[in-house]
């Protein structure tokens, strides 16, 4: 019986025009019509390169040196032209912004669907049911402009299902989603395969791993282990040390399941619950009494009082009240547009409140100005290119020392300081946006930290980063910290949240649960459910077993239990 493929790459390599090293190099794989791959990988493994190749970016569009294969139902893409080929494969770029069109969210979602040629009553059948997949009803009329980072990768992901391509490539897809919508992507993907969809994503979270078919794990161009990738299990210290980012669950268990200190691999569709039940059966004491307490001095930096907010006729925020303290490492949590980022903005004098006020060390924010206010209060985007203005790295870093008073005269020695400790001293005179995504979001850190302001918020500052450079940046916001800086954090990541911050505000409903003792609001389930955010593991695992104090992280179980 022969077996019909779909998809079938052969000996497939790629080199960018002007590169000497390959993205790519013989990658060989098939599929049939309605599994699902994941391309696994840390940073320059290949993955987005591998991405483009398959739904024809590479070569229609980049240029370079091209060996090997991608066949669609026995047709070599180099043989249609991109635009047949678009009607067949649909693709989801990694930043959103790179293919949203429309004015409002309805325009763009309608663009794919109606390029395609459908009908007024199909393409608005189809702008429906992806704003219902996507959990965008009621959006249609919103600005696309206004929307945050998470409902942006929401509307872009909605235009691509619009389109009803066969075909479905994704780079990472879960990027910028809390985890109730990665979640629900999660059951998007499985409904789509259900239609006959064919889906191809890429990823550096490991958990996507078990909704897979086959796996592609790449590590510099090349696949690892190609002996084994239809299987789901890996050794997790080999996955970390090629960057990918394991969350709190994988590292808990991975350390439950070790044994005489050797670590196994994790199968991610029967190991886990083998895992929990190894953990029940442990005669284990967990009655311990404290881990130690978190948290900073009392003297407050930043006073928020009433505060409200308003997108249109959408409250966001309503009634806000918070104080952030010196020296404290503050977390920000909370759905897809439930308003971290305008909370966030508006901290840093960007936006201006509807009702309320927000005083830093009892001033008014909005009585110092902006550029006083940005020497105070730094903030660093979600997406780096936001604010990268200057023709150098080195430049960049600069301009912000020279807009301090203070060390006009050593601006060069203090600039030269910043790039090593942000390691971007040895790309001090590239263009900064020939960059890649980390170093980017590095460089944009190192300049607001020149401008030696107080506090600093960062909205998702791992979004997009490999373990390795996720590690990097957490480094020096430790040392900030230490420096004495306020961090004030946004993220989706609750399992870092739990390791670093002092304390955790949760936004839902325009409204924030700030608890002054951490341990208290990782405990609180209900809580963090209502507000569409998933209890890490372990502080979820301390529940289950009645500990004294909710354990927060894996470190803390290791240091309450003996294998």
């Amino acid at each position: 019986m022969v077996i019909m493929y779909l998809i079938e790459v052969n000996d497939l390599s790629f080199a960018y025009e002007g590169s000497c090293e390959p993205a790519i190099k013989d990658i060989n794989f098939r599929l049939k019509e309605g599994e699902i791959l994941a391309i696994v990988g840390g940073k320059e493994s290949g993955k987005t390169t591998l991405c483009q190749a398959i739904n024809g970016l590479i070569p229609h569009y980049h240029e370079g040196e091209y060996n090997g294969s991608v066949k669609i139902n026995g047709v070599d893409l180099r043989e249609v032209s991109f635009d047949e080929l678009s009607k067949k494969v649909g693709y989801l770029f990694q930043e959103p912004s790179d293919q949203l069109i429309g004015r409002t969210v309805e325009e763009d979602v309608s663009f794919g669907a109606i390029n395609q040629g459908f009908g007024k009553d199909v393409v608005a059948k189809r702008v429906g049911e992806s704003l219902s997949l996507t959990n965008l009803e009621g959006y249609e009329e919103r600005d696309v402009d206004k929307l945050s980072g998470g409902e942006t990768k929401k509307l872009a992901l909605a235009g691509l299902l619009a389109t009803g391509n066969e075909i479905l490539v994704m780079d990472e897809p879960t990027r910028e989603l809390d985890p109730e919508e990665r979640k629900n992507l999660v059951e998007v993907i499985k409904d789509l395969r259900e239609r006959g969809k064919t889906i191809i994503y890429s990823t550096k979270k490991i958990e996507l791993i078990e909704h897979s078919d086959k796996l592609l794990l790449l590590d510099n161009g090349d696949i690892v282990d190609k002996k084994q990738t239809d299987r789901l299990c890996y050794d997790l210290n080999k996955l970390m040390d090629l960057g990918l980012r394991p969350n709190q669950k994988h590292r808990t268990l991975s350390y439950i399941c070790s044994k005489d200190g050797e670590k196994r691999g994790i199968d991610f569709l029967s190991d886990f619950e083998i895992a929990l039940r190894e953990l029940n059966d442990m005669k284990t004491d967990f009655s311990f009494s404290s881990f130690g307490d978190r948290g900073s001095g009392k003297k407050r930096v930043i006073e928020v009082s009433g505060l409200e907010y308003s997108y249109n006729s959408k409250r966001v925020l309503d009634g806000v009240h918070l104080d952030v303290y010196e020296s404290e490492y503050l977390g920000l949590a909370g759905s897809n547009g439930s308003g971290k980022t305008t909370f966030a903005k508006l901290l840093a004098g960007l936006l201006d409140p509807d009702k309320g006020v927000i005083r830093y060390n009892t001033q008014d924010i909005g009585e110092l100005g902006q550029e006083e206010l940005s020497k105070r209060i730094g903030y660093v985007f979600q997406n780096p290119d936001d604010q990268i203005f200057n023709r150098t790295v080195e430049d960049e870093v600069i301009f912000s020392l020279r807009r301090r008073k203070d060390i006009e005269e050593d601006v060069q020695e203090k600039s030269e300081s910043l790039l090593r400790e942000f390691n971007l001293y040895q790309v001090k005179e590239e263009f900064p946006f020939n960059l890649c995504f980390s170093e980017r979001k590095r460089l944009v850190t190192a300049a607001i930290a020149a401008m030696d302001p107080r506090v600093i918020v960062l909205d998702e500052p791992f979004s997009g980063l490999d373990q390795n450079e996720k590690e990097n940046i957490e480094e020096i916001l430790i040392e900030l910290k230490r420096k004495g800086k306020t961090i004030v954090h946004i993220s989706h990541d609750l399992g870092y949240l739990a390791k670093r911050c002092d304390r955790l505000a949760v936004f839902n409903n325009g409204k924030i649960d700030l608890k002054e003792d951490i341990r208290e609001t990782f405990g609180d389930e209900e809580l963090l459910s209502d507000s569409n955010l998933k209890q890490p593991f372990a502080p979820k695992l301390s529940s289950s077993i009645g500990t004294k104090e909710i354990i927060l992280t894996t470190k803390e179980i290791k240091k309450s239990i003996n294998l």
